[in-house]
Protein backbone atom coordinates (compact mmCIF):
# COMPACT_ATOMS: atom_id res chain seq x y z
CA UNK A 1 0.00 0.00 0.00
CA UNK A 2 1.26 3.45 -0.91
CA UNK A 3 2.56 5.56 2.00
CA UNK A 4 0.28 8.46 1.04
CA UNK A 5 -2.75 6.17 1.12
CA UNK A 6 -1.77 5.01 4.62
CA UNK A 7 -1.43 8.63 5.71
CA UNK A 8 -4.93 9.40 4.44
CA UNK A 9 -6.34 6.42 6.33
CA UNK A 10 -4.60 7.49 9.52
CA UNK A 11 -5.94 11.03 9.29
CA UNK A 12 -9.49 9.69 8.87
CA UNK A 13 -9.39 7.73 12.12
CA UNK A 14 -10.34 10.73 14.32
CA UNK A 15 -13.18 11.58 11.94
CA UNK A 16 -14.47 8.01 12.02
CA UNK A 17 -14.33 7.99 15.82
CA UNK A 18 -16.26 11.26 15.95
CA UNK A 19 -18.90 9.90 13.57
CA UNK A 20 -19.30 6.75 15.67
CA UNK A 21 -19.76 8.81 18.86
CA UNK A 22 -22.35 11.00 17.17
CA UNK A 23 -24.27 7.94 15.97
CA UNK A 24 -24.22 6.49 19.49
CA UNK A 25 -26.02 9.62 20.75
CA UNK A 26 -28.84 8.71 18.35
CA UNK A 27 -30.54 12.11 18.33
CA UNK A 28 -31.82 13.78 15.19
CA UNK A 29 -29.16 16.47 15.47
CA UNK A 30 -26.29 14.07 16.14
CA UNK A 31 -27.24 11.73 13.28
CA UNK A 32 -27.52 14.72 10.93
CA UNK A 33 -24.13 15.98 12.07
CA UNK A 34 -22.67 12.48 11.59
CA UNK A 35 -24.04 12.39 8.05
CA UNK A 36 -22.41 15.74 7.30
CA UNK A 37 -19.11 14.53 8.74
CA UNK A 38 -19.35 11.42 6.52
CA UNK A 39 -19.90 13.57 3.47
CA UNK A 40 -16.90 15.74 4.32
CA UNK A 41 -14.75 12.66 4.85
CA UNK A 42 -15.77 11.28 1.45
CA UNK A 43 -14.98 14.64 -0.17
CA UNK A 44 -11.55 14.68 1.49
CA UNK A 45 -10.82 11.22 0.10
CA UNK A 46 -11.96 12.20 -3.40
CA UNK A 47 -9.96 15.43 -3.44
CA UNK A 48 -6.87 13.69 -2.11
CA UNK A 49 -7.11 10.95 -4.75
CA UNK A 50 -7.61 13.54 -7.45
CA UNK A 51 -4.57 15.44 -6.19
CA UNK A 52 -2.47 12.27 -6.22
CA UNK A 53 -3.45 11.49 -9.81
CA UNK A 54 -2.43 14.96 -10.95
CA UNK A 55 0.90 15.05 -9.12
Amino acid sequence: MNIRVKMIMITLEPTISQIEKLLEENTEASVTYAALECRLAIERICYERLRLVHD
